[in-house]
């Protein structure tokens, strides 16, 4: 996957964490006679963290990426396919800030970074 880091108008340290969806959580789903989709349940946690994160002030995006090549007789989607969330902080910082914890506990840590 290829990332893009933009200068913006005085920004010069943003930290970043891309985050994916523990699947643990998906299959520990209490009510087992809604059929759904892992990945659909995937992408709507990723979706409604966006906006949760968006509406508490915090720059974040979404992104699918695709690990490995795709087979077409493997059917309509690549079963490698990831969904990820990102998070955008101002400066530099090792951990995610307290506030955006709660829209993150259902997350792992996939990457770190940071520019400046």
């Amino acid at each position: 996957m290829w990332t893009n880091v933009f200068k913006i108008g005085g920004l010069h340290q943003i930290s970043w964490f891309q985050f994916l969806p523990q699947e643990s959580d998906f299959n520990s789903l209490p009510d087992k006679s809604a059929k759904v989709d892992p990945k659909d349940a995937m992408t709507l946690l990723v979706l409604s963290s966006h906006l949760q994160l968006q509406n508490e002030g915090f720059l974040s995006a979404w992104t699918n990426s695709f690990v490995g090549p795709w087979d077409p007789s493997q059917g309509q989607y690549n079963p490698d396919e990831k969904i990820k969330l990102w998070l955008f902080l101002l400066g530099q910082h090792s951990s995610v800030v307290e506030k955006a914890q709660p829209a993150l506990s259902s997350y792992c840590i996939w990457t770190l970074g940071g520019t400046g």
